[in-house]
């Protein structure tokens, strides 16, 4: 497990495991609801915090990044 500071907001998570629950979830969501989901939405069938969500994805941009060295 790892602590961010992300947004100043301090997060901690296993940054890659709670990713790929993320993205289950918002698939599993996406065929429920028909669309994609909300943040709030993915939150809530965590039970994270929406700032907790969010932090994820700015990991996960960063991380895939083309510009990134």
């Amino acid at each position: 497990a790892m602590t961010m500071l992300l947004g100043g907001s301090q997060v901690g998570f296993d940054a890659a495991g709670a990713w790929e629950v993320q993205s289950r979830v918002e698939t599993a969501l996406t065929q429920t609801l028909g669309r994609t989901p909300t943040d709030e939405e993915i939150a809530d069938e965590m039970g994270k915090p929406v700032d907790t969500i969010q932090a994820l994805r700015r990991v996960a941009a960063g991380e895939l990044s083309l510009d990134a060295p």
